[in-house]
């Protein structure tokens, strides 16, 4: 569960959204989520939680979580909390390779959200230099300064990358 945490959470936010009239208190919500918690670790802690709750002497509607707390005990007890170290690694090994520019750009910023480097524009860059295709690189550095802004850098890397695969894309038909 650890590993989808962040998407099962979300996925619970969105489905309560969409049924609010069915959730409309925490109590609801609680005995939704924990009802449905069966498989691996979660069964167990949830089953427990639930005796626990369920048994308690105290007014029933004081007893529970509201949801807010109970994400709260689910992030401490589920989240992977070295997920954004695993995706600075992946960042720091991420190529182009044989991706699209847009591929490319879609995997790279994923990552840099899931380890926050979204606001650290020198690292940004300098993770750009050395993951994107020498070529693409190589002909920003022999015709331009490089950008010192990671939007401007992004946009030129782009108009490049998507140049040169058009390109590759003319050269293949013209000989096939």
């Amino acid at each position: 569960m650890a590993k989808d945490f962040d998407d099962w959470i979300m996925s619970l936010e969105i489905y309560f959204t969409v049924h609010h009239e069915k959730f409309l208190n925490d109590k609801k919500r609680s005995l939704a989520v924990l009802a449905r918690m069966k498989r691996g670790t979660a069964g167990p802690w949830a089953k427990v939680l639930l005796q626990v709750k369920l048994n308690a002497t105290t007014p029933p509607d004081s007893v529970w979580f509201t949801w807010n707390q109970l994400k709260a005990e689910l992030t401490t007890i589920f989240k992977d909390h070295t997920a954004g170290q695993k995706a600075q690694e992946k960042l720091e090994n991420l190529r182009q390779g044989k991706h699209s520019i847009d591929e490319f750009f879609s995997l790279f910023e994923t990552l840099t959200v899931e380890c926050n480097l979204t606001s650290e524009p020198k690292q940004l860059i300098y993770f750009l230099e050395q993951n994107v295709n020498e070529r693409i690189m190589l002909q920003i550095i022999t015709t331009q300064e490089p950008p010192t802004d990671y939007d401007t850098y992004k946009a030129i890397i782009l108009r490049i990358g998507r140049y040169h695969e058009k390109r590759d894309n003319q050269l293949h038909q013209q000989n096939n």
